[in-house]
């Protein structure tokens, strides 16, 4: 699950970080905004992740890369 923040946290619950967005998640979330007619860029936005899919997205296991060939 990914929780997208816009704007400061006072806190955070244990072993969840800030993380920036990735390209494909900006261009999800820019369509999403767009489609609720809510202004403003989905750069402005953070992922709220567990650290430990942060560490596996880092060591390249974060997301599924299928072969179309």
């Amino acid at each position: 699950m990914t929780v997208f923040l816009r704007g400061k946290a006072k806190s955070l619950a244990p072993g969840v970080i800030e993380a920036p967005l990735r390209k494909r998640e900006e261009v999800r979330l820019g369509l999403l905004l767009m489609g609720a007619s809510i202004r403003g860029s989905a750069s402005e936005f953070r992922r709220i992740i567990p650290k430990a899919r942060l560490d596996a997205e880092e060591a390249g296991a974060g997301e599924i890369r299928p072969n179309w060939r």
